[in-house]
């Protein structure tokens, strides 16, 4: 056992179910004062956690390393893979102090992508029994299960609490193997151990020394170490509970909030409040399956398709994908707000646009009007400039006095010679 493990117990938000921490209590003691275990060599894993696969004739185990992942060229097509999510669920692998290898959710994750892309495997079978584990690691392994293109399906023997829960709502189908099982714990905890007392009797004395710039580091633990919980609760625990609840409404909408709130169930209420889809042994997940694979590819065959093809709809929501389930697609009350505030947003900017479409509608009416009295006024200047010249006048004077038809010099010009007319003309003042 690992000194990562020490910490994450000591120090980490856990989603785990209270009553499996209040039994390990005495084990967590023994391993503070003691220290952990040390083996020798490589740990091996229980084969109750070694992923196997199902097929129409056999159980056939997946041979190869389990360190180093599977190998599924061995088994028939249309093989179910069948991966345990069994104990206390951590981010990385850990041995479990007693010489056995424990897979971390990040290993869980890589094992369901392998089998989600192999040609020979049809479905996932995640097989639970587990009180939860740490918030660190859990949504990633939920997110690597939505992610999956077969139907998955999570099957309980025992106890699907917390954690497991979160991560369990992320498949087709959640089944319980009997009455007996246990599902919910869906909450948030931590577990906090004030070690200065044992180390001061050791004769250690441990002084916490914070910069004058770092006021709030760690400002929530110390004040969980003098009895003051709410900033821890406020700050951290309530959070990471709202991340929970949020996660599992959006994929089973139809859970009440007293069924989120950290209470634990037997099956047959669990199935009352949607929980869980169904109760029945391995055999009815077999069954689930092959009704979801029976389904035409391109109808909703998933109770929770999820949905890539909204881009936009899906970087307004700030999430990965969206999800449908069988009676169509849900979104919470948060999610909704959000939806209605972008709508106002865009309402108030298309009546701004329509607005301004009126404005430009009206100038490019006056700018058109304008535009053919300039074309007009070209035309008229054009016909003008087409019209043959005239001679421009000439300012008259006393000595420009034209005769008229009475003058009797003028009657009498045809009678005179023409040197007598010029001189007659001259003497009129021409």
């Amino acid at each position: 056992m690992s000194f990562t493990l020490i910490s994450a117990i000591l120090r980490n938000p856990w989603y785990i179910d209270h009553e499996f921490v209040v039994s390990h209590a005495p084990i967590i003691g023994n391993l503070i004062t003691k220290g952990p275990s040390r083996f020798p060599g490589n740990t091996s894993e229980d084969i109750s956690k070694i992923p196997y696969t199902l097929s129409a004739a056999s159980v056939a185990k997946v041979p190869g390393n389990i360190r180093d992942g599977y190998n599924y060229d061995h088994v028939p097509k249309q093989s179910k893979a069948v991966i345990p999510v069994k104990g206390v669920l951590l981010k990385e692998d850990q041995d479990d102090g007693c010489g056995y290898f424990v897979a971390g959710m990040n290993t869980l994750a890589k094992r369901i992508h392998d089998a989600d892309m192999h040609d020979n495997i049809d479905a996932i079978i995640l097989h639970f029994d587990s009180p939860g584990g740490t918030v660190d690691g859990t949504q990633a392994l939920a997110d690597a299960v939505k992610k999956t293109k077969k139907p998955t399906i999570a099957f309980v023997d025992g106890l699907l609490g917390s954690a497991a829960y979160f991560i369990a709502s992320s498949c087709d189908r959640i089944i319980a193997e009997n009455s007996s099982t246990l599902i919910g714990s869906i909450g948030t905890m931590m577990s906090l151990v004030d070690e200065q007392p044992y180390f001061e009797k050791l004769g250690f004395k441990i002084h916490n020394i914070v910069s004058d710039l770092s006021p709030d580091k760690n400002a929530d633990y110390t004040s969980a170490q003098g009895g003051n919980y709410d900033p821890i609760k406020k700050n951290i625990l309530n959070p990471f509970a709202r991340i929970f609840q949020n996660y599992v409404k959006e994929n089973r909408p139809n859970l009440s909030d007293s069924s989120i709130q950290g209470k634990v169930f037997l099956a047959e209420e669990a199935l009352s409040r949607n929980l869980i889809d169904s109760i029945g042994p391995i055999e009815s997940a077999i069954a689930t399956i092959d009704e979801l694979l029976s389904l035409p590819v391109n109808s909703t065959t998933k109770p929770k398709q999820i949905m890539e093809n909204l881009p936009l709809l899906i970087d307004l929501l700030e999430v990965e994908s969206l999800e449908s389930t069988d009676e169509g697609t849900f979104f919470n009350q948060d999610q909704l707000l959000i939806i209605e505030e972008r709508l106002a947003t865009l309402d108030s900017a298309h009546s701004r646009l329509m607005e301004s479409n009126e404005i430009n509608l009206r100038l490019s009416g006056s700018l058109e009007k304008a535009e053919n009295e300039i074309k007009s006024l070209e035309i008229n200047v054009s016909e003008l400039k087409s019209l043959p010249a005239s001679h421009p006048a000439s300012a008259a004077s006393s000595s420009d006095r034209i005769p008229d038809a009475s003058d009797t010099s003028i009657q009498s010009f045809e009678n005179l010679s023409t040197n007598d007319a010029i001189a007659a003309l001259r003497k009129g003042g021409f």
